[in-house]
């Protein structure tokens, strides 16, 4: 047996030794002071105030940007029309500390934050809206043509979109989308628009919207005969778009949707509306609700205050007999003339938990009981009646197998019932009641193993250096089964026939020390302690840094009719702190 695990340590090795594919990229780094200022390598990056600027009209996609931390702004002259111009087919790619030479190893998001700002001549005010008026009318503008553009990883702020010359210079003041746009893990806060999409601005083109945070983004309104616009932080018209995982908080307008504006297309999963202020949807306005499936999914919001007589968090034009609102939390909204402050009744919902009673299918009113609704943890505690109450069968698949908080979905509380579709075990609302401290990918999937189960890879204890007490778990596996955890900083996603899928890429270590290959025993689970000092490597350990997130899953033996044979669990990801 010990020559046989020997073998199957090495052939693993093997292929997860394989080396990741290189990437053609151009390097900013504006503090830079050495080197060439050609952008072919972090040593001679594009430095310099216009750095930026410079790097982006050199580039052409499909290409890569990387821009290290640091605040960059679209203009050196005070021209409030300049904004940074992402060209069709470019990835923009920020949060670098400056010799990472792959985006997956970046710190995680606010370890290494690149700035965006629209406020050219550095001074506005705090807490407010003053001294704007040189402020650039859009930060980011991406740039009509055949590929997607994208916006990775950075702070947009600043942004001032006002200015009656023209229409277009009144909305999207963080970002203008010219052309198909995706915006993933990005931070927008304190941006204005004068009329729509006070952060983003949207019409006609595909939208995706990603792992992001919307804070303080502010719409005025206009009226344009009896239309009034807003979207105080996302305003998308037209064209397919997806907003999931994110969060909205203290976003304002005194027109339609105070975070989302959203027309006949567009969905939102996964995300959390907190304390957002408006007129007729103080957190979303749906334009049209048109035949089809519900399209604000898995979403919990609370606390977001409507003052239009008649407003409603979630208000809109009906126009459908499909439900809009599932497997969501409405709970805590407040407004000022209508005693029913979460849904508006005409756009209908299902299995939810929507407060002063909606009628509809599954959908209950009951408190959620979260952790700390007045200081914004919408965090289930215990007891809530969300929990196990949701089913991965009415969900898109990446909202079923990660929260708003990239944590695993379908977690059983075994003192709650399964009450959802089928005996489903997912919670209602954007955040899974879990005591895992992991991250799950919702990329890569397990393959089933000889139990007719996925194996799942989680961590428990703490990400804290300091602590050190991590603990990686793999359960639901074959019982009696050898297995192993392996490690990386990247994530990756090779389907190997007759072995499962690997979900990691780039260096992969293996968790092999003295008692650390373990057989899964009669429960079919393993655990095993990791020293964050010393992360496996291939040949020597790493010592974790806060900011790092590390990539994890188990490989384990299986048998499938009498063969031998191997597979792997699910991903997780742990990041790192101090």
């Amino acid at each position: 047996m010990k020559l046989a695990l020997h073998v199957a340590l090495a052939a693993t090795a093997v292929a997860l030794a394989a080396p990741s594919t290189a990437q053609v990229a151009r390097y900013v780094n504006g503090s830079l002071t050495t080197g060439l200022s050609n952008g072919s390598s972090w040593a001679n990056a594009h430095r310099g105030p216009d750095a930026l600027t410079v790097a982006l009209g050199q580039t052409s996609g499909p290409n890569r940007v990387f821009v290290a931390q640091g605040t960059y702004y679209p203009s050196t002259t005070l021209d409030a029309t300049a904004s940074f111009e992402i060209p069709a087919g470019i990835y923009l790619h920020g949060g670098f500390v400056g010799d990472e030479p792959d985006a997956q190893l970046r710190p995680a998001r606010g370890f290494a934050p690149t700035i965006l700002s629209g406020d050219l001549a550095q001074n506005d005010s705090l807490g407010g809206f003053g001294n704007r008026a040189e402020n650039s009318h859009h930060v980011v503008q991406t740039i009509t043509g055949n590929d997607r553009s994208t916006l990775d990883r950075f702070t947009v702020t600043g942004g001032y979109a006002f200015d009656p010359a023209g229409i277009f210079e009144e909305r999207g003041g963080g970002l203008l989308c010219g052309n198909a746009t995706s915006v993933t893990d990005c931070e927008f806060v304190d941006n204005f628009a004068e009329t729509a999409g006070g952060a983003i601005f949207s019409e006609a083109v595909t939208l995706l919207v990603q792992d992001c945070q919307f804070t303080s983004n502010l719409v005025s309104p206009l009226v344009i005969g009896s239309i009034t616009e807003g979207g105080g932080a996302i305003f998308h018209n037209g064209g397919p778009a997806r907003i999931n995982r994110c969060r909205f908080d203290a976003n304002r307008t005194a027109g339609r949707g105070a975070a989302v504006w959203l027309g006949p297309t567009g969905s939102v999963t996964n995300s959390i509306f907190f304390g957002n202020f408006g007129a007729p949807g103080s957190a979303i306005w749906i334009d049209a609700q048109i035949d089809g499936p519900a399209r604000v999914v898995a979403c919990t919001l609370a606390n977001n205050l409507a003052e239009f007589p008649g407003g409603y968090a979630i208000d809109g034009l009906p126009g459908s007999t499909t439900p809009l609102v599932s497997q969501s939390i409405l709970w805590g909204n407040i407004s000022l003339t209508t005693s029913t402050p979460s849904l508006n009744p005409a756009l209908l919902a299902e299995d939810s938990i929507v407060e002063a009673g909606i009628p509809g299918p599954g959908v209950i009113d009951a408190d959620p009981l979260f952790v700390d609704a007045m200081a914004g943890d919408l965090t289930l505690g215990s007891g809530s009646p969300a929990i196990d109450s949701s089913s991965d069968t009415q969900l898109p698949l990446d909202a079923a197998t990660a929260d708003a908080q990239l944590r695993r979905r379908s977690v059983d509380d075994p003192m709650a019932p399964n009450a959802g579709p089928g005996g489903g075990t997912l919670d209602f609302g954007a955040l899974e009641r879990s005591d895992s401290v992991s991250g799950v990918s919702p990329i890569c999937f397990a393959n089933p193993n000889s139990t007719g189960e996925r194996g799942l890879a989680d961590a428990y204890g703490s990400t804290s250096l300091g602590l050190n007490n991590l603990t990686l778990s793999a359960t639901n596996l074959p019982q009696n089964a050898f297995t192993y955890f392996i490690v990386s900083r990247s994530r990756g996603f090779i389907t190997q026939p007759g072995t499962g899928s690997l979900c990691l890429g780039g260096t992969i270590g293996r968790v092999i020390g003295p008692g650390q290959v373990q057989s899964s025993g009669a429960l079919g689970s393993v655990q095993v302690t990791i020293d964050l000092a010393a992360i496996p490597a291939v040949t020597s350990f790493i010592a974790g840094e806060p900011g790092d997130t590390w990539y994890f899953q188990a490989w384990h033996r299986d048998f499938v009719h009498g063969s031998v044979r191997s597979n792997f669990t699910d991903a997780g990801s742990v990041t790192l702190i101090p």
